[in-house]
């Protein structure tokens, strides 16, 4: 096994000759996490084959993810967004206390929002299931498997503030949709719990690998290959009382390389910030 080794991450949907060129002279790399919307893109364009082979030719050994987020809703159109519409259920969108509207977590440079759906439904899970599973080029050959965000805490919605200070959720953060605030303690397990019943489902068949986003803090009911530690450098695991200190961060990364089921890999992302 040869170090360091390097990932790709591209969150573009469009598959223009530009971004197509990009994505094959980034297959040095060892890992290559593209967007499901480009890869769906791709294929309906009769062109994931040709992208396929280029990247194999470059690096056979090239490990290529599907980015799937199962918790933004997004505002936006697709041909994964738009699926994933049909049928969905607005109670799967976590809601405020104080407004009981849905929380729009953040917002895209064009203006739109996303919505944070609710991971710990089993009906939304099977339903964002169905969505991926739909799409044949998510799951075939040329991937490797699933690179599947929001593996993490999400209890920082709580102590999330308005520029003005305000509380960013009024009222608090109502998962269970029983009109009260869910602790933080709370929602991280059983959002983590959701997000391992999904991991688990989507790596059913042998073979498929899943490796998760985030990576801060441990999950002790990890079932996936592995997971990312975003933003490392960014300021979260370097300053102590947010997303923990350098030893707890580089604890859990220890962690999550050892528990990863079928082709073990965790990785660092170091270079980038948060919004990049």
């Amino acid at each position: 096994m040869k170090f360091p080794r390097h990932f790709f991450q591209s969150q573009v949907a469009s598959p223009s000759p530009s971004q197509i060129a990009s994505i094959i002279d980034a297959a040095c790399c060892d890992v290559l996490v593209l967007d499901a919307d480009f890869i769906i893109s791709t294929a309906a364009q009769n062109q994931l084959d040709h992208v396929a082979n280029r990247i194999r030719t470059v690096n056979p050994d090239a490990y290529v993810f599907a980015y799937i987020s199962p918790a933004d809703y997004q505002s936006y159109q697709s041909d994964f967004v738009c699926r994933l519409k049909l049928g969905f259920d607005p109670e799967w969108l976590v809601r405020s206390v104080g407004d009981k509207k849905p929380i729009a977590l953040f917002q895209a440079p064009d203006g739109t929002s996303s919505y944070l759906m609710n991971l710990t439904m089993p009906a939304f899970r099977e339903h964002l299931l169905k969505t991926i599973c739909s799409f044949p080029a998510l799951t075939s050959p040329h991937m490797t498997g699933i690179y599947l965000d929001w593996g993490c805490e999400v209890g920082w919605i709580v102590d999330k503030k308005k520029p003005d200070g305000t509380p960013f959720v009024p009222g608090g953060v109502d998962l269970f949709n029983n009109g009260v605030p869910t602790p933080k303690d709370v929602m991280d397990e059983a959002w983590k719990a959701g997000w391992n019943d999904l991991a688990r489902q989507l790596a059913g068949p042998p073979g498929r690998v899943v490796v998760g986003n985030c990576g801060w803090q441990g999950n002790p009911g990890f079932v996936a290959s592995g997971m990312m530690v975003e933003g490392f450098m960014a300021g979260g695991a370097i300053q102590p009382g947010t997303w923990g200190s350098w030893s707890q961060v580089m604890k859990n990364y220890a962690y999550y390389s050892g528990a990863g089921v079928w082709l073990p890999m965790s990785w660092i992302q170091h270079n980038c910030s948060l919004l990049g």
